[in-house]
């Protein structure tokens, strides 16, 4: 196997508009940490895959199709193989024109642009490939995040709920030199919504800082943040208490990704060697209801082997946290690794059981993600079906 690796800073100018948060009524003010793209080629005997991870909301069905053409066409490689993965931080520019309505839709001239620096990140990656040997470490962070669902007097509304369902797991996918055994990159995995900051700064929020972290560990080593299925985990910043929730700070944005950074290295640390590289990708398109039956919405699900115990499954949009359980209980002698808001970011993607309780997810998320009415709860079943034959 051979790996290579690009990267790019993507920050939109001073003022330009934000995406994520309902509150904003204006551009952003200023840059408290720049948002980037990062870019994981990997070639294994002629077969090749290609990572894209940037610090943006999502990647919509036009512009992935928009990127992996291009990406495609011009390096020869099939579009089932590149992975558009998302951070989704709720900090950075528009970049759903198609299916989510906060922040307006994107400035075309900034996509243009994206697209380019993405590109160009493709191209240094392709043309920088190094012999590689993959391991995976696992550790957990705990106390950060928390699950969002709470039922107060019959009614389910937004606030802290430590009993309720998450994944506390850190997985690290580790791509060391085959000579030198050092450490040249590490795609790294966690299940949490990155809204620690909610002002008016761009930020690659915790995931920016935890990959920071990791860099600065590491010199000379690239690190990506892969998310996991967090529709309904948030990071656990609370008013004294713990009663409600508050808006984080910038110290809870390095205390946060230095925790997560911290858990990463320990991963990397007690790396062990996967099986043998076997890369290898394919994709599906699953058509979800409404729950009127008035017509269907698509859902793309992706699958890249790096090895023969090792695959990333991408699901192409806000997940919650019961599919990712699903996904890695699927092989569990395994590691098969969940990674939400990838080549698409179709909707709020809930277990049936959320549907009777009620709440943003099931109810009223629809509405900004350019659906005429809510999905069926009966989609469950078909999502599921659809991860175990993918």
């Amino acid at each position: 196997m051979r790996i290579g690796l690009g990267k790019a800073e993507i920050t939109p100018p001073v003022g330009s508009r934000m995406c994520g948060f309902g509150f904003r009524d204006h551009g952003s003010e200023g840059v408290h940490d720049d948002l980037e793209v990062r870019v994981f080629w990997i070639d294994d005997e002629g077969r090749e895959a290609c990572i894209v991870t940037a610090d943006v909301l999502g990647f919509d069905d036009a512009i992935t199709a928009r990127f992996r053409g291009t990406i495609s066409e011009r390096y020869g490689i099939e579009p089932k193989a590149i992975f558009l993965s998302a951070s989704h931080t709720h900090s950075g520019p528009p970049t759903c024109a198609s299916n989510f309505r906060v922040g307006g839709p994107p400035v075309e001239s900034y996509i243009q642009q994206f697209q380019q620096l993405t590109l160009d990140a493709v191209a240094r990656a392709k043309s920088g490939l190094r012999p590689a040997a993959l391991s995976v470490g696992r550790s957990a962070l705990t106390g950060f995040a928390i699950n969002r669902r709470v039922t107060k007097n019959g009614k389910t509304e937004m606030g802290p709920n430590p009993d309720g369902i998450r994944d506390d797991e850190v997985t690290a996918l580790v791509f060391r030199d085959t000579e030198t055994k050092g450490v040249l990159a590490v795609l790294f995995h966690y299940t949490c919504h990155p809204t620690v900051m909610a002002d008016y700064r761009f930020t690659g929020d915790y995931p920016g800082a935890a990959r920071r972290f990791v860099d600065a560990a590491l010199p000379g080593a690239q690190a990506g943040f892969l998310a996991g299925c967090p529709g309904e985990i948030r990071p656990n910043c609370a008013v004294m208490g713990g009663g409600s929730f508050r808006r984080g700070a910038p110290d809870d944005l390095a205390a946060y990704g230095r925790a997560l950074g911290e858990q990463v290295l320990r991963a990397v640390e007690t790396a062990a060697p996967s099986g043998k590289t076997k890369l290898a990708s394919s994709a599906v398109i699953v058509p979800l209801k409404l729950a009127d039956g008035s017509r269907t919405v698509p859902l793309t699900l992706s699958r890249i082997d790096l090895a023969e115990d090792v695959a990333l499954v991408g699901i192409g949009g806000d997940t919650c946290v019961d599919y990712g359980l699903f996904v890695k209980a699927l092989r569990p002698s395994k590691t098969t690794v969940p990674v939400g808001y990838t080549n698409g970011v179709t909707a709020y993607l809930c277990p049936e059981r959320y549907f009777a309780e009620g709440g943003y997810e099931p109810n009223d998320s629809w509405l900004y993600f350019g659906l005429p009415g809510p999905l069926s709860p009966k989609n469950e079943e078909t999502i599921r079906k659809a991860l175990k034959e993918l």
